[in-house]
């Protein structure tokens, strides 16, 4: 099931803003009805991982709910290689995804459009993985300035949107998000010609 701030994160997507008790309480009743138990919670857990990760949870009278800055909506990734562009566009409040592939060039011979299995996933998991990677505190390359970006990652939150550009496709930052979006989608397929 995860650990405590991923089973708290869990318990807000499903129920909206709420109290800690009633996290707390939400939180014991799922492990109580989950076949693998790790260890018992406790209240005070709850709570101090609730007050450590206030960059992710905000608190106001008691209520507890996820940071609008970082409450993930919509992740975007966009690719430019050579004449041909792709964007992966995942919207995670209406859990649909769709690809986009064009050429700057109205010729388009020796182009066939793409024969991908379009498997269905878990946009919770995904969402959860993706709110490890902490996007909103990532850099753009410093070499991006001047240069043309070829891998673009867009991030939309609730109340803000990041984005990210990169030169190069061994950038560590756009590597960790191909390798998470990669569990759910064969992003090879997707971005390869």
């Amino acid at each position: 099931m995860g650990n405590m701030y991923e089973r708290i994160i869990e318990v807000l997507e499903e129920n909206g803003p709420i109290p800690i008790n009633t996290i707390y309480e939400k939180m014991v009743s799922s492990a109580k009805n989950s076949a693998v138990t790790d260890k018992e919670i406790q209240l005070s857990s709850v709570k101090s991982v609730i007050s450590r990760k206030k960059d992710l949870f905000s608190v106001h009278n008691n209520i507890v709910s996820i940071n609008p800055e970082k409450e993930i909506s919509q992740i975007t990734l966009d690719v430019k290689r050579g004449n041909r562009s792709y964007r992966l566009k995942i919207d995670f409040l209406f859990e649909i995804y769709h690809l986009q592939s064009w050429s700057f060039f109205s010729d388009n011979q020796g182009f066939t459009p793409k024969k991908i299995l379009f498997p269905y996933f878990s946009y919770t998991d995904m969402k959860k993985d993706l709110y490890k990677l902490k996007i909103w505190d990532w850099e753009s390359d410093e070499g991006v300035y001047g240069r043309e970006s070829l891998y673009t990652i867009q991030l939309k939150t609730t109340n803000s949107s990041y984005v990210h550009s990169y030169t190069e496709m061994k950038a560590k930052e756009w590597k960790k998000i191909t390798k998470v979006i990669s569990r759910y989608l064969d992003i090879d397929a997707l971005f390869i010609d």
